[in-house]
């Protein structure tokens, strides 16, 4: 699996976690950020490949950053 698709799926669990947590709907949270619901949804499945701009704007309406680390692959 690409780099990028990682990313933007652990991203995406991580955006639906924090709506879930502020128990927010999905159409309230796409009304807010001015995307549709169903590009919400794609976006935190990990499904749809949505502009960086896009999560940029749910994580400064959920108001976080992302941060990154690198971790050692489990072995074998």
């Amino acid at each position: 699996m690409k780099l990028n698709s990682v990313i933007r799926r652990r991203l995406g669990r991580l955006l639906t976690k924090s709506r879930q947590d502020r128990n927010l709907h999905l159409a309230y949270v796409a009304k807010s950020v001015n995307i549709s619901v169903h590009e919400l949804d794609s976006i935190e499945i990990g499904c749809k490949s949505a502009h960086w701009r896009k999560y940029q704007k749910l994580l400064d309406f959920y108001n976080q950053a992302v941060e990154i680390n690198l971790v050692d692959n489990p072995k074998p």
